[in-house]
């Protein structure tokens, strides 16, 4: 178990610079308002075949593709990021066809080209059958998973997007179910990428998070009073190595809510330049119960509404806003940031 006390303080002594982050972005008296270059949707943790999950994940994909026409009617190209877990419990081949007729087909329909703005990363549910075998099979036509085969280590890859744009941005997907350790294959490949990736703005996304005061982010599971938040070690190593490197946003799942986290470092404290992160297991999937005790980092925490992320990019910025599953997507929470200069 890790200390957060120093975290606390931390957070307290550059408050306002969080908060001011956090809040509308301030266009000067006569300066022109930034161009959005694109639009990313995410979200994960999504449903089974049976159960209000599949209902819940349908209202959630009705939202996201509603965002989507809002965007092509704009002319904003749209990724949608998929954070793992997408096809409760087993990943099996009945399991995979359910998604694809609720969140996958419907996604499809949307975007006018979903073999590359459809971004998956596998969860541990979804490698439970034959390690992934019918994850991999429904992405066979994917051009991030596509030539990706259960038990071969992959399902990560870099993504420019949107590719061709002035100030695009970098998107690093991690498989956190393999090895993550330092020295690894995986572990050298976002080494050398991230060397040779001179983009201004940096966002990855895996599954399961390095921080979290949901449910997998605590010591004792169970315990809803008690339990301390802890560091996931496993991911230590991924989330140095894009801290490091400057990287401005990590987007996981895995917890069965919705959390916004502080800029901080991998120790969990809060600093100026740090990883903004977001946990969004808000796809359908039920809520996990709140824990007591949550990271002094958090800024924004939610365990009652199923939702997704939705981020309007710009060259050295962003807008966030987490919005609510269902016909109005309403938005639940929101906030502006700078990318962190590399």
């Amino acid at each position: 178990m890790i200390s957060f006390s120093q975290s606390a303080r931390s957070l307290v002594l550059i408050g306002l610079t969080y908060t001011s982050l956090t809040g509308p972005m301030e266009i000067a008296s006569g300066q022109e308002p930034k161009a959005r270059i694109g639009i990313l949707l995410a979200a994960g943790d999504f449903m089974s075949c049976a159960g209000p999950s599949r209902l819940h994940a349908s209202e959630n994909v009705t939202g996201m593709v509603r965002a989507i026409k809002a965007a092509r009617d704009e002319g904003l190209p749209v990724a949608v990021l998929l954070l793992g877990d997408l096809a409760y419990e087993d990943g099996g081949k009945n399991a995979f066809g359910c998604f694809h007729e609720e969140v996958t087909q419907k996604l499809s329909d949307a975007l006018s080209d979903p073999k590359t703005t459809v971004m998956p990363v596998p969860g541990n549910h979804d490698l439970k059958t034959h390690s992934g075998k019918w994850f991999y099979t429904e992405f066979k036509d994917n051009q991030w998973i596509g030539d990706g085969k259960a038990g071969d280590d992959k399902g990560y890859y870099a993504a420019a997007f949107p590719e061709g744009a002035a100030g695009y941005w970098r998107l690093f997907a991690i498989n956190s179910e393999i090895d993550t350790k330092a020295g690894g294959s995986q572990y050298l490949w976002l080494q050398e990428a991230l060397r040779d990736s001179p983009e201004r703005c940096v966002l990855a996304f895996w599954h399961a998070p390095v921080f979290s005061s949901g449910r997998h982010g605590h010591d004792e599971s169970d315990d809803l009073e008690y339990a301390k938040p802890v560091r996931q070690e496993g991911l230590s190593p991924i989330f140095d190595l894009f801290y490091a490197a400057h990287a401005s946003l990590v987007l996981n799942g895995h917890d069965h809510d919705f959390e916004h986290l502080a800029p901080h470092n991998s120790a969990g404290e809060a600093v100026e330049g740090g990883l903004r992160a977001f946990v969004v297991g808000t796809g359908g999937k039920k809520l996990y119960k709140e824990y007591a005790q949550k990271l002094p980092i958090k800024i924004d925490f939610d365990a009652k509404y199923y939702g997704f992320l939705k981020i309007d990019m710009y060259p050295d910025s962003y807008d966030w806003q987490f919005l609510k599953a269902g016909g109005t997507s309403q938005k639940l929470y929101n906030g502006s940031g700078t990318c962190n200069t590399r």
